[in-house]
């Protein structure tokens, strides 16, 4: 074989190898991407599936529909009922934070519940914040001023908010 024949196959070696890489490496990225698109659906499915659950149904009816008493003086039945919604909403806006669902879907699905369940909340949650540290429930309180800027952004009204003074 002559040195320019060599030269030559070499050259197309190179070019063709040059190729296969760039091909792999578009698949790679290309699967990388699925995956990431598929962690953030499970993501979304479990937070949307435990906000909207029978269990989680029933809290929210009975935080939005009964006169709660002054924060540190409710019952067990009214802790575990609030302390459901609040952890759950902390929970929507930590995955917000963390860029594990999209902020614009949740805003979406869940902003008018968002403040109406923030306005009934918040005595009970700064109680609990006295108790344990300034940061408790720090993200839904971010969650409830998201809210509020997505549904004023796009010129929704915002939830009627009963004043039970507590």
């Amino acid at each position: 074989m002559s040195s320019d024949s060599l030269s030559v196959l070499t050259s197309n070696s190179t070019i063709i190898g040059t190729i296969v890489v760039c091909i792999t490496a578009i698949l790679i990225f290309l699967q990388v991407k699925e995956m990431a698109n598929a962690r953030m659906m499970e993501a979304l499915s479990s937070i949307f599936n435990s906000l909207t659950n029978e269990d989680m149904s029933r809290a929210r009816r009975y935080v939005l529909n009964h006169k709660l008493p002054q924060p540190g003086l409710t019952s067990l039945e009214d802790y575990e009922n609030m302390h459901k919604l609040w952890v759950a909403f902390d929970n929507l806006g930590i995955m917000i934070e963390y860029k594990l669902i999209p902020k614009e879907i949740a805003l979406k699905m869940f902003s008018h519940t968002i403040i109406s369940c923030w306005h009934i909340l918040k005595p009970f949650i700064i109680h609990e914040r006295k108790k344990r540290n300034a940061q408790y429930q720090m993200y839904f309180e971010k969650l409830y001023d998201d809210s509020i800027n997505f549904r004023n952004k796009l010129g929704l009204t915002m939830p009627e908010i009963k004043d039970d003074s507590h």
